[in-house]
């Protein structure tokens, strides 16, 4: 292997204790190897630079690693190596992954500490932070401290973690204010204030949103934008508008899609569309389970009789 014949060189001329040489030699153990390998590499180089330091948290966030993340942040602690604002960057985005409030309170003090309170990505990332450690209050604060509103990620980050938390009309309403800042929404906004009507059964606002999109700003709904609406149409029991929009797409259904639509017709009797669905689920995908109990329970609910024939 190249990577390794560069190592032993780098070794054998001591090249390998630069602090930058050691980092690339970490990313590029993970890049080729994996975790295992990157995290043996790091072991056994000098660690009195951020550089490895952040080189293996990166490596760890690439690989899900979140625990791992603040694992190694909490050494760094002990060892007091100096942290840069891209080792808060990740040890914040191990937060989100690992949920650990406390975690991501100890970083905001010493973000805070180190004045970087209103640099743009670590408020972002900490909103986001705050957010999945099911804190949204939090979030909201370190938003309202933010010295301008105008960029769409906070708005995002923001309405999306509200999203996530339930809270529909929160969502919503702060989408109303960031019209109001005239910050233009993007496709990631309307994924949120989509699956915020969905959650809160606004079938009228959901059909409405997912207009505005090209109506108002001239974005092209994309395949998840549509497959939040089909769902919330078929929550709902609107299979009039479900066909609309399926004749409407601009895109083929995908497998999802088709389940979801099958859940729906489950849970409120509609056995002739179930019946299309599931015929579109097995055909992309024919060794699925899903379709077929779902179809089956359709079945059931709907006829017992029409159960029998469809087992034989």
């Amino acid at each position: 292997m190249i990577g390794k014949a560069l190592h032993a060189d780098a070794q054998r001329t001591g090249v390998d204790l630069d602090a930058f040489v050691s980092s690339a030699l970490v990313t590029m153990y993970e890049k080729c190897g994996g975790l295992e390998e990157a995290s043996n590499t790091f072991s056994e180089l000098s660690k009195d630079h951020v550089a490895p330091w952040n080189a293996m948290l990166s490596a760890c966030i690439e690989r899900d690693e979140g625990h791992k993340v603040l694992e190694l942040y909490g050494q760094m602690q002990e060892r007091g190596i100096e942290v840069t604002d891209t080792t808060l960057l990740y040890a914040l985005q191990a937060c989100s992954k690992a949920g650990s409030l406390e975690i991501c309170r100890e970083i905001h003090y010493t973000l805070v500490a180190a004045g970087l309170e209103s640099k743009m990505s670590l408020v972002n990332t900490f909103i986001h932070a705050y957010g999945f450690c099911a804190s949204i209050a939090d979030a909201h604060a370190v938003f309202n401290l933010m010295p301008t509103h105008d960029d769409v990620a906070s708005w995002n980050t923001l309405i999306g973690g509200y999203a996530q938390q339930g809270n529909w009309a929160t969502s919503l309403l702060l989408y109303e204010k960031m019209k109001g800042t005239f910050v233009k929404p993007d496709g990631i906004t309307f994924t949120y204030i989509l699956t915020a009507c969905c959650h809160g059964g606004l079938v009228e606002k959901g059909i409405d949103y997912l207009e505005s999109m090209s109506r108002d700003y001239s974005l092209s709904p994309e395949i998840g934008h549509y497959s939040i609406v089909l769902d919330l149409l078929g929550r709902a029991g609107d299979f009039v508008r479900v066909r609309d929009l399926l004749s409407s797409m601009p895109m083929h259904p995908n497998l999802a899609m088709w389940l979801g639509l099958l859940g729906a017709c489950h849970m409120h009797g509609n056995v002739e569309l179930a019946r299309h669905a599931y015929n579109e689920a097995v055909h992309l995908q024919p060794k699925q389970a899903t379709a077929y109990v779902l179809v089956l329970n359709t079945y059931a609910d709907a006829d017992p009789e029409v159960y029998e024939v469809a087992m034989d």
